[in-house]
């Protein structure tokens, strides 16, 4: 039971490592970059579901 509770805790340690690089991107120019990236591919993504639908 102590090795899978071990694994456990490691998966969450590497979560919370992403999470903290995200956040510290987020804040930094990149991470503005990045929203921005995200931003323009949401709404390709809306105007190609849009262009289909008559």
């Amino acid at each position: 039971m102590n090795k899978p509770q071990r694994n456990n805790t490691i998966k969450r340690v590497i979560v919370l490592l992403v999470i903290l690089v995200f956040v510290v991107l987020y804040k930094e120019s990149i991470g503005q970059e990045f929203e921005g990236f995200l931003t323009n591919y949401y709404f390709e993504q809306q105007n190609t579901t849009l262009n289909i639908v008559p």
